[in-house]
């Protein structure tokens, strides 16, 4: 098929976000906000680290967005034997299952048996050490990392306390040097947010570059020549790399797209609950059951998974990708008079835990690339090292519902901002500061922690829209209380302590606030 291609079509950058809020809930074996992490570990995270690893002969590059609250997250301990304890639980349930010749879901259970053995087999050689992992990629070229807001909040809607932004991009960036040793060219916009002026915070802060959506191109005052099929620049010098739909749709949409595709394996519906039935632990019902159905089709019975018809699905649909691509890139080529670039951002969730298939496909769709003389998957670095980039002012947008921001600013949540910005506020007109740092460090954190855009995504989706809820009032609510006892001069000691040993991330956190005044 690649042979029948000449010349150059097209250069992609491919951007997959990993990113998940902080959730630590030690009380409890398996809730399910914590699941949360297992699953997107176990069917995402791991699995992605895996076909990239066995990718050794092939040339190409890809950029990894790691979320600050998910680095603290695979990095601890505590986490780490939860997720062992959670893939050991489902290994042995399916294993179970598939001891039972007679059931006609065997084979699929058989099947995702060997999936969660294989990854826990990665997990304990690398024991737990995927941040190590990620480095590595990282040294050889094959992974581009790059990072995102503290909390992942959604910066648009506190355009009017730059601060508070500095905040967010600062500590993201402080934790990513943390785990890995270095600082980020590139910047990842929690939920594509993008508003006039925030190029001057991200470029006074050292970032070289972003991702927006496409409306923040094709609604802009001037519209560059060649659109949004090359890189761009604003008056400040951040760089743009904006997202193409029709590609991008057809890699995530259920609709028409290829997960949807009714040979893979069906997310929405499970077969049974998963249990443990040690009896020294007592049974135990993980509240989230296993995947064993195929999407089979809308008004038919779900049947059971048939791997060998999914692997058909991935070769067809990853040749056709390829196809795609190429296609688009010959007529926007004849338009713009140039080789365009295709930039292909996605939640990394959505490759393994959405789209079960999504990794396989991925290593079929990079193996086709690394062969083609036609296309090329490249980092952003290496587009800017070729200069001529268009002038660019974006206008705001978001890859959200309408391209804007009503996803997060339903009725319902907007009285949350301007509180979030009066409780920082409270915090730096605390007298001496110095002499209770702790304290001031955890309100911080705390202001933080509700700035998280799941939260009021969770609550504008109606998908556990208590726990959402729940978790809002307990940030701003602790973040009062230490404030209010600061002003009062009767610190609560063991409070503070119960807080800071419940979310214990952002080791750098004093150091930030130091850089940024918020302690003097």
């Amino acid at each position: 098929m690649m042979n029948t291609m000449s010349g150059s079509a097209a250069d992609i950058i491919l951007v997959l976000h990993a990113h998940l809020p902080y959730v630590r809930m030690p009380q409890l074996r398996f809730p399910l906000q914590e699941l949360w992490l297992f699953q997107s570990l176990v069917e995402s995270y791991i699995p992605l680290l895996i076909m990239l690893e066995d990718l050794v002969d092939c040339d190409f590059t890809i950029t990894f967005s790691l979320s600050p609250t998910l680095l603290s997250m695979i990095a601890d301990e505590y986490f780490q034997e939860k997720c062992r304890d959670y893939m050991r639980t489902v290994a042995d349930r399916l294993k179970a299952i598939s001891a039972k010749k007679s059931a006609p879901f065997a084979a699929a259970a058989s099947f995702m048996q060997s999936q969660v053995e294989r990854v826990m087999q990665y997990y304990d050689t690398v024991n737990g050490d995927l941040i190590g992992r990620f480095r590595k990629l990282s040294e050889r070229g094959v992974v581009n990392l790059i990072t995102t807001c503290a909390t992942h909040a959604l910066l648009p809607a506190f355009r009017f306390n730059s601060d508070l932004i500095r905040l967010q991009v600062a500590v993201g960036l402080q934790e990513f040097e943390r785990h890995f040793g270095f600082t980020p060219r590139g910047f990842w916009l929690p939920e594509m947010g993008y508003y006039s002026g925030l190029d001057r915070i991200l470029s006074d802060l050292g970032i070289e570059y972003t991702f927006i959506d496409t409306a923040g191109v094709y609604r802009s005052n001037e519209i560059p020549r060649r659109g949004a099929f090359s890189h761009l620049v604003s008056s400040t010098g951040l760089f743009f790399f904006a997202r193409d739909r029709i590609l991008s749709r057809i890699l995530w949409s259920s609709k028409i797209g290829y997960p949807g595709d009714y040979r893979y394996r069906e997310f929405h519906h499970t077969a049974m609950p998963v249990s443990d039935d040690d009896t020294s632990k007592g049974r135990v019902e993980i509240p989230v059951g296993l995947k064993l159905y195929r999407i089979t089709g809308e008004d038919r019975a779900k049947e059971w998974y048939c791997p060998d018809g999914a692997v058909n699905a991935v070769v067809e649909h990853s040749r056709d990708f390829i196809e795609q691509l190429f296609r688009r890139g010959q007529l926007v080529q004849d338009i713009i008079q140039q080789v365009p670039l295709f930039t292909l951002p996605f939640d990394a969730e959505l490759f393994g835990h959405w789209w079960f298939e999504g990794p396989a496909f991925l290593s079929e769709v990079i193996r086709k690339i690394s062969c083609s003389d036609s296309l090329q998957l490249v980092s952003p670095e290496d587009i800017l090292k070729r200069g001529s980039a268009e002038r660019l002012q974006p206008s705001e947008s978001s890859w959200g519902s309408g391209d804007l921001f009503s996803t997060w600013l339903k009725s319902e949540c907007l009285w949350l901002y301007p509180r979030i910005m009066e409780l920082f506020a409270e915090v730096r007109s605390l007298p001496c500061k110095k002499a209770h740092e702790e304290a001031i460090v955890q309100a911080v954190k705390e202001v933080l922690l509700a700035q998280s855009s799941d939260w009021t995504f969770l609550v504008s989706m109606r998908n556990s829209e208590d726990y959402a809820r729940d978790r809002l009032d307990e940030h701003l609510s602790a973040a009062e209380r230490i404030i209010q006892s600061l002003k009062s001069g009767k610190l609560e000691q063991g409070f503070l302590a119960e807080r800071m040993n419940r979310y214990p991330l952002f080791n750098g956190l004093r150091e930030v606030l130091g850089r940024l005044s918020v302690l003097e």
